[in-house]
């Protein structure tokens, strides 16, 4: 019953880091596409030296609004990381205490198996 509630948890934690694994990857391209605007801002910028002042100015406020996503996406990116490995790591002690809970399990059958042959000797 114990490799049971084990194997439960452990396919819940599966589950759930493959969720997280998902999210992962969601901010990972939303890392991307901020990276992508940011340059293409940076490049307007470049090509835009003469524009007028009030025009520069918008567009540094655009770029450090990215800027500031860009960062905020990658903190998302390693908190998520963080969670990654701790569910990783809860998945790896499951399945070391399942594992454990198997040997447990057939060591006592084989107890078990070894009384009631040394029960059936005894009643001959």
């Amino acid at each position: 019953m114990r490799a049971d509630v084990l194997q439960r948890k452990s396919n819940s934690m599966q589950m759930e880091l493959a969720a997280k694994q998902r999210e992962l990857e969601s901010c990972e391209h939303l890392v991307a596409d901020v990276r992508r605007e940011r340059d293409a801002l940076y490049t307007k910028l470049d090509e835009s030296s003469a524009a007028h002042t009030s025009a520069e100015t918008e567009l540094h406020n655009a770029i450090s609004a990215l800027t500031v996503r860009d960062t905020q996406s990658e903190e998302c990116n390693k908190r998520l990381q963080d969670e990654l490995t701790s569910v990783e790591e809860k998945i790896a002690n499951a399945a070391d205490c399942q594992e454990r809970v198997s040997i447990g399990i057939a060591s006592l059958e084989g107890d078990v198996k070894n009384y009631k042959d040394e029960s059936d000797k005894l009643q001959e």
